[in-house]
C-alpha cells in the first residue's frame, strides 16, 4: 500500500547540512494554519468549493519556447504527471482542488515535488499545521513542516510548490486569514441563533412561586424538577400544570430575530473577501458576471500557478532555455447556449472556425472530413485594391448608359 511518509523517509534519509531559523524583516517568517477553521462554516466552504472546482480544471503542461516565438509541448512523461495522476492518491484535478482549497483557508498552500534520478516522478500537496523556515550554511532555504500527524519533515524549499495570497506582511508566507475571523464567527452566530429560536418558541420561561416556606434544598430540588419537567428544551410543550402549593407566572420572551437582509449581508462580506460572487457560487451566473470572475480571481490563481509551477520543475537553466508550464484555463471558457449561436452566426461566414470547431463549441461530436466555410460576401483583405479595381474598369468601358449597356442599346 502507498505510503506518504515511507516517501518522505526516503528523501530525509539523505545526509543534510546543519541548517538555522531564517532571519528576515517583516513578519517572522512561520506559518500557523489559521485556528478559526473557516471551513466548517458553510457559506465560507461553498464560496471556498467554488472557487477550488474551477481551479481543478486548470491543464498544466510542459512547453518550450524557440528563438523565434513559436512554441511546442514537451516531456510526455511530465505531462502525464501534471494532467492525469501527479501521486498515486489523487488525479490532476484532485491535487489543484486540494492545493486551492488549502490557499484559500490558511492563504498558504504547499506541495512536495518528489525527483527520481532528477525527474519529476510525483507532486504531493502538503497538509501541515505549522512551517518554519530555516537556511543551511550555503545560504539555501528549508521549511521544516509539522504535520497534523504531529511528525516533522525538513524539506528543500526549492522542492516545495508554494502558492500564496495576500502576501504582504512576512517575506516568505501569506498572511493569516484573521481577518474573515469576525464575518465566519457571525454567520456561525446567525445560523446558531436561528436554530435556538425555533428551539426556544415552544418553551416556557417565568417565576414560579411556592405559597408555603420550603427549606434552601427542597426549593432547589422542585425548582430542577419543575425545569426538567416543563422548560427544558426537549421536553416543553408549552403548558406547565402547577397545584395549589405553587404559581406559576409566564415571563415573556422575544428571542431576537435575524433578517435575510442580516445574512445575505454576512454571506456577501464573505465572498467579497473570497473574490466571487453568489451567483458563481450556486451556478447562476451570467456571462458578464462569469467574465467578470475569470478576470478578477481565475486569471490571478492560472498566472500564480503557472509561474510557482515552472521555478519548481525546472532549473534557472532550463527557464532561460524557454522551458515553462503552461497553466490553460480553456476548460473554464463559459459561454451561454444564446451566445455561442451568436457567435457561430457572426464567425462561421468569416471563415473563423472549422465545422469541427463550431460542433465542439456547442458540445456536439466532430464529423470525419472537417473543413473550413465561408461566405461569398467576404474576400481576402489582399486581393480588396485589385478586385476593386477591375470593377472600376468595368463600369468606365461599359457604354453608355448603364453597365451592361442595355440602354445604349435601345434605338
Amino acid at each position: 500500500m502507498f505510503n506518504l511518509a515511507r516517501v518522505f523517509n526516503n528523501f530525509f534519509n539523505r545526509t543534510r547540512p546543519k541548517v538555522q531559523r531564517l532571519d528576515l524583516t517583516g513578519r517572522p517568517s512561520a506559518f500557523t494554519a489559521f485556528s478559526g477553521d473557516p471551513y466548517a462554516n458553510d457559506v465560507y466552504r461553498a464560496g471556498v468549493d467554488a472557487i477550488a472546482r474551477m481551479a481543478g480544471k486548470f491543464i498544466l503542461t510542459p512547453t518550450i519556447t524557440f528563438s523565434d516565438g513559436t512554441t511546442a509541448r514537451t516531456d510526455e512523461r511530465l505531462a502525464r504527471v501534471l494532467q492525469v495522476e501527479p501521486n498515486p492518491l489523487m488525479s490532476a484535478y484532485d491535487m489543484l482542488y486540494k492545493l486551492f482549497t488549502h490557499l484559500y483557508l490558511h492563504n498558504n498552500a504547499y506541495a512536495y515535488v518528489l525527483r527520481e534520478g532528477g525527474l519529476v516522478t510525483g507532486i504531493y500537496p502538503l497538509h501541515v499545521t505549522t512551517c518554519r523556515y530555516e537556511t543551511d550554511e550555503a545560504g539555501n532555504l528549508w521549511c521544516r513542516f509539522t504535520f497534523t500527524s504531529g511528525h516533522e519533515y525538513t524539506l528543500p524549499y526549492s522542492e516545495v510548490i508554494h502558492l500564496r495570497r495576500h502576501y504582504n506582511t512576512s517575506d516568505v508566507e501569506g498572511d493569516p486569514n484573521d481577518a474573515i475571523a469576525a464575518g465566519v464567527k457571525l454567520a456561525d452566530m446567525q445560523n446558531k441563533g436561528i436554530e435556538q429560536a425555533i428551539k426556544t418558541s415552544g418553551t416556557l420561561r417565568g417565576i414560579l412561586s411556592f405559597t408555603q416556606i420550603l427549606d434552601p434544598e427542597k426549593l432547589r430540588a422542585q425548582k430542577e424538577a419543575f425545569i426538567e419537567d416543563y422548560l427544558s428544551l426537549e421536553n416543553s410543550g408549552g403548558v406547565a400544570a402547577t397545584d395549589q402549593s405553587a404559581t406559576f407566572k409566564p415571563v415573556e420572551s422575544k428571542p431576537i430575530s435575524i433578517t435575510k437582509e442580516d445574512q445575505e449581508a454576512t454571506k456577501a462580506k464573505i465572498y467579497n473577501y473570497l473574490g466571487i460572487g453568489e451567483h458563481i457560487v450556486n451556478g447562476t451566473f451570467t456571462d458578464d458576471e462569469f467574465g467578470a470572475f475569470d478576470e478578477s480571481t481565475i486569471e490571478a490563481l492560472a498566472l500564480q500557478t503557472e509561474l510557482e509551477f515552472t521555478r519548481k520543475l525546472y532549473s534557472p537553466l532550463q527557464v532561460a532555455r524557454g522551458r515553462r508550464i503552461e497553466c490553460s484555463t480553456a476548460r473554464l471558457h463559459f459561454i451561454s447556449t444564446k451566445s455561442k449561436v451568436e457567435l457561430l452566426k457572426n464567425v462561421v461566414p468569416m471563415g473563423m472556425l472549422t465545422i469541427n470547431q463550431g460542433l465542439e463549441l456547442m458540445g456536439l461530436p466532430p464529423v470525419e472530413e472537417d473543413m473550413r466555410i465561408q461566405s461569398l460576401n467576404y474576400i481576402d483583405a489582399s486581393v480588396a485594391t485589385e478586385y476593386q479595381l477591375a470593377r472600376a474598369k468595368e463600369v468606365v468601358s461599359a457604354p453608355e448608359g448603364g453597365e451592361n449597356g442595355q440602354e445604349g442599346d435601345k434605338q
